[in-house]
């Protein structure tokens, strides 16, 4: 049970909403949660008010069941919007799953420029760029990574 929970049934322990709070408690409180050093071990504590489960579901039931009318049956996850701030009912909110991924630290802006014409393609992360370029993310990440040389682009992050 997360550290401030109350000792009490509410009845909701099985539902999503439930998870996913318990997931956002573990990775920032809990230093053998695979994921604590990238949100609590680097400082990312959710607000005081969300220690409960019950009152994290009254300020973000109807966020959540929007995403869930919004996204009809695709995963949906928590999401900080800005991704140096805490779990706060201002900076969540939920989105699919697919599209959370995107929004990752290790996500990185970057630019091809074509060697031949100079001709410059950007991306808002090596998955956009690939797609743009029609060639594979591995061959983006290869030379962003300074490990192989691009033919026809020079890699960069921005």
């Amino acid at each position: 049970m997360p550290k401030g929970e109350k000792l009490f049934k509410h009845g909701y322990s099985t539902t999503k909403l439930y998870l996913s709070w318990n997931q956002m408690i573990q990775r920032c409180t809990n230093p053998n949660d695979a994921s604590y050093k990238n949100y609590g071990g680097r400082g990312i504590t959710v607000c005081n008010e969300w220690i409960n489960f019950l009152t994290f579901r009254f300020q973000m039931r109807k966020k959540y069941l929007n995403a869930k009318r919004k996204y009809k049956g695709q995963v949906i996850s928590i999401e900080r919007i800005n991704n140096n701030d805490n779990y706060c009912y201002n900076n969540c909110t939920f989105i699919l799953k697919s599209k959370q991924s995107k929004n990752r630290r290790t996500v990185y802006p970057c630019n091809a420029i074509n060697r031949k014409t100079g001709k410059e393609v950007y991306g808002k992360s090596q998955t956009e760029l690939a797609r743009k370029l029609n060639l594979s993310t591995a061959v983006i990440s290869r030379n962003v990574n300074n490990k192989a040389k691009a033919r026809k682009w020079i890699i960069n992050y921005i």
